[in-house]
């Protein structure tokens, strides 16, 4: 049985699969969070930012309660990638996403949501 479940794995690590079983999400929220800011100061570091993309989209992935204040943060920060990079129909996207579960949560004063409306040019 050992064999069997090393030979899955290796076979999952190999064809370039992500593995997160057991994988905690907050890893991945805060990685998210703070590559995207680093980017936003300093832009010029990155010549890529399809791995900043993939950590956010895995959090997205891992989170069960796609209506919690994480997963609408972490769409607010893809939506905020998009917009430094002029991608501005990705980003409004991945805004309206985060502005949904914030009108939902949030008190209607709270600083996420003004934010948003302000990234959104409402």
């Amino acid at each position: 049985m050992k064999k069997i479940n090393f030979f899955i794995f290796l076979f999952l690590f190999i064809s370039g699969l992500s593995f997160s079983y057991g994988v905690d999400k907050e890893v991945f929220k805060n990685k998210c969070i703070t590559e995207v800011e680093n980017f936003m100061e300093n832009p010029r570091n990155y010549r890529d930012t399809g791995e900043i993309e993939k950590v956010c989209k895995e959090y997205l992935n891992l989170e069960d309660n796609k209506n919690s204040k994480g997963f609408a943060s972490v769409n607010f920060y893809l939506g905020l990638l998009h917009y430094l990079k002029g991608e501005y129909d990705k980003a409004e996207k991945y805004y309206l996403k985060a502005l949904n579960i914030f009108e939902k949560t949030l008190p209607p004063n709270h600083p996420y949501l003004a934010s948003t409306y302000l990234n959104l040019g409402v």
